[in-house]
């Protein structure tokens, strides 16, 4: 366990393990086969992006590096959009749905 992490209860690492479950795009990236992921697999449980950004400084000049910085930029704003889109439907399904208690107690 790192310095930073804080010791989970069971409950925690409950929560943690079906997230993650729920979340990992293939099953076979858990824990257990996190060591054998690829060093740039950035959505790896062992992402480390001090690794990723000194590999990338050496294997890429500094056009490489700045066609890498607005591709990451397109992805975050594109993901960026996607989470506020994501909001807003489920905002408004909140809003029908209380809106539909509210007439449904007034009957």
């Amino acid at each position: 366990m790192g310095a930073d992490e804080v010791p989970m209860d069971d409950k925690a690492k409950r929560m943690r393990d079906l997230l993650s479950s729920f979340y990992s795009p293939d099953p076979s990236n858990s824990n257990t086969n996190s060591k054998h992921a690829s060093l740039d697999d950035i959505n790896s449980t062992s992402f480390d992006p001090d690794q990723y950004m000194n590999i990338l400084a050496y294997k890429c000049n500094l056009e490489g590096l700045l066609q890498r910085h607005v591709e990451m930029a397109a992805e975050i704003k594109n993901l960026d959009t996607d989470l506020q889109m994501l909001v807003y439907e489920n905002y408004n399904k909140f809003i029908s749905a209380t809106d539909t208690i509210k007439r449904h107690d007034e009957e």
